[in-house]
């Protein structure tokens, strides 16, 4: 009876393990998707005949935050890269587990916990480098709008 909890906590754990790393997936893919979307309105706007920028202070602003948007998409592939080798890593410990002696495994769940804690980092990085971006991006577009009227 002494093993059913435990049991009960392994699976619920690998339950929320994977709901975790699928939360995550979705906000990768959702951070790229309006990083993309971005780019490609300003991008769009520049090759317009019709756009000529009011003041510096606007170019400035969409260029500056353009390029934290490219920095942004860069951080997340790597993000991405990064992740796919920690689920290799992960998956060779499994395979692992139960042949090589701990030590051995235990090296890889080190290195393991490394790769995570860089995709951490990558992923906070990331997500403060989009909350500056965006901003400058649109007060940009905003202060050339408004110095239209």
């Amino acid at each position: 009876m002494e093993d059913e909890p435990k049991k009960i906590n392994k699976v619920s754990f690998i339950r929320w393990q994977q709901v975790s790393i699928n939360e995550r997936g979705k906000a990768i893919n959702l951070f790229l998707s309006m990083s993309f979307a971005t780019i490609g309105f300003v991008i769009s706007q520049l090759i317009k005949t019709d756009f000529k920028f009011k003041c510096c202070c606007d170019e400035i602003l969409i260029a500056v935050g353009t390029c934290l948007l490219l920095f942004h998409v860069i951080f997340l592939l790597s993000l991405v890269l990064n992740r796919l080798k920690g689920f290799r890593l992960t998956t060779k410990i499994a395979k692992l587990r139960d042949k090589n002696p701990p030590d051995e495994v235990g090296l890889l769940r080190k290195e393991n916990k490394e790769i995570d804690a860089c995709t951490h980092f990558l992923f906070g990085l990331s997500v403060l480098i989009f909350a500056i971006a965006e901003p400058l991006i649109i007060l940009g577009f905003i202060i050339n709008v408004f110095d239209k009227l």
